[in-house]
């Protein structure tokens, strides 16, 4: 593979890039496709090939996991945005893209997988409200 070729996501897996369009350092966290918990609470212990931190370091994600992928601005589950984002099964996106006119790029903190819902979609609901996967 050439310095400037992307690493290529596996199949199964839900990995991050350092930078936009696939590039940069990879991190394949196992941690979010395999039990018991099927999450990261804090990206600060979590590292790209290069040993760089994945916290508010991420610049695309591809989820080529058959699980729905939350990913929030904050640790522990939490985003002070007032929203997080959910990717669909086999999907991909650059951070830089923007949401509600803010870049999200080298902003996420903690994350968790789930399973798709019984109608194969990502929605989930919290409480009354139901928040509905961005897909690319």
């Amino acid at each position: 593979m050439s310095a400037s070729a992307a690493a290529v996501c596996p199949i199964g897996k839900v990995c991050f890039y350092q930078d936009s369009q696939e590039r940069g350092s990879m991190s394949v966290q196992d941690r979010l496709t395999s039990g018991p918990y099927y999450s990261i609470h804090d990206f600060r212990n979590s590292h790209y090939h290069n040993n760089a931190s994945l916290n508010d370091s991420i610049s695309s994600v591809v989820n080529s996991s058959s699980r729905c992928l939350n990913l929030f601005a904050d640790p522990d589950f939490r985003s002070s945005r007032s929203y997080r984002i959910i990717m669909a099964p086999g999907s991909r996106m650059d951070m830089d893209d923007t949401m509600k006119g803010v870049s999200d790029n080298d902003a996420m903190s903690s994350a968790y997988t789930y399973n798709v819902d019984s109608d194969g979609k990502c929605d989930q609901k919290v409480g009354s409200q139901t928040f509905f996967p961005f897909v690319l």
